[in-house]
């Protein structure tokens, strides 16, 4: 990719550049790739740990990648609020890497916490009855 010799030439020419991680990190969204997505994620991390976007964005790629331990932990690491906006979504998502790595009592417990209101209520039923399919409680 074009974009790589690119960036690959920047990053040489500019090693102590402070735009070079945020570059890779874009470079590793816009290709797809997981597993350099999670490095360059790590990377920013590493800048400024108290980023919730991203810490969520990590788990989203450990969970494409299959790296599903390491995806629990990136998202257990995250704070925010009760009743931040976006909580939903780090449910889900804790929730969805749960399900993956068979450990359906914590994802039960996870989803529990989303039934707050109709939109999160629909998410956690389905991310219910997917855990009730996959324990053979019920029939598809």
């Amino acid at each position: 990719m074009a974009a790589d010799v690119l960036f690959a030439a920047y990053e040489r020419r500019h090693p102590d550049e402070t735009k070079v991680i945020p570059l890779r990190l874009r470079l590793a969204q816009l290709r797809e790739d997981p597993v350099r997505l999670i490095d360059a994620i790590d990377d920013q991390l590493a800048l400024t740990p108290p980023r919730p976007d991203l810490r969520l964005a990590r788990a989203r790629a450990c969970f494409t990648s299959g790296r599903l331990d390491d995806g629990i932990e990136s998202i257990e690491k995250i704070r925010i609020p009760p009743e931040h906006p976006q909580r939903w979504q780090v449910a889900l998502w804790h929730s969805k890497l749960l399900v993956r790595a068979r450990r359906f009592a914590e994802a039960r417990e996870v989803i529990a916490t989303l039934s707050t209101d109709l939109a999160t209520t629909v998410i956690a039923d389905l991310q219910l009855t997917e855990i009730m399919l996959l324990e053979g409680e019920t029939e598809a």
